[in-house]
């Protein structure tokens, strides 16, 4: 009996789209901004947000809000937690598996037990078009 050779899909892997295209580079500048933490966005006003590119606001998030304590707290609602967890990492392409792994993680001792397995993650991801979390292409997955 010959054996089927499966091929194997590798995983979608996911990132904010900063495209100002897409929506507007104002508007996700605003989404992003609302992420920082509490001093990041002390004395800055709507002009002086909407003049930084996502880029910059992601990158001040990655080097410095991420770390501190309030930044991902066990209670985040979870399609939240997912676009923070994005943005902490730099915008850099994950998958489910590595959602799931990195709050399951970040919340194994918490009051709040959530489920927050491969399968959610995966309809998070794929159902967060209002925080601009899109699948790059095949082709930009390396």
């Amino acid at each position: 009996m010959p054996t089927e050779e499966r091929q194997v899909r590798p995983a979608n892997k996911y990132h904010i789209d900063t495209d100002p295209a897409t929506e507007g580079l104002s508007s996700i500048s605003l989404i992003i901004s609302d992420r920082r933490c509490y001093q990041c966005q002390q004395g800055e006003g709507f002009e002086e947000v909407i003049q930084k590119t996502p880029a910059e606001l992601i990158e001040q998030i990655n080097a410095h809000c991420a770390t501190t304590s309030d930044y991902l707290l066990p209670d985040t609602p979870l399609k939240e937690a997912v676009f923070r967890l994005i943005l902490a990492s730099g915008n850099q392409p994950i998958d489910a598996e590595e959602v799931s792994k990195d709050l399951t993680e970040r919340w194994a001792v918490s009051a709040y037990p959530r489920d927050v397995s491969p399968t959610v993650a995966q309809r998070l991801l794929d159902s967060s078009e209002a925080y601009n979390i899109a699948a790059l292409p095949s082709e930009d997955m390396q």
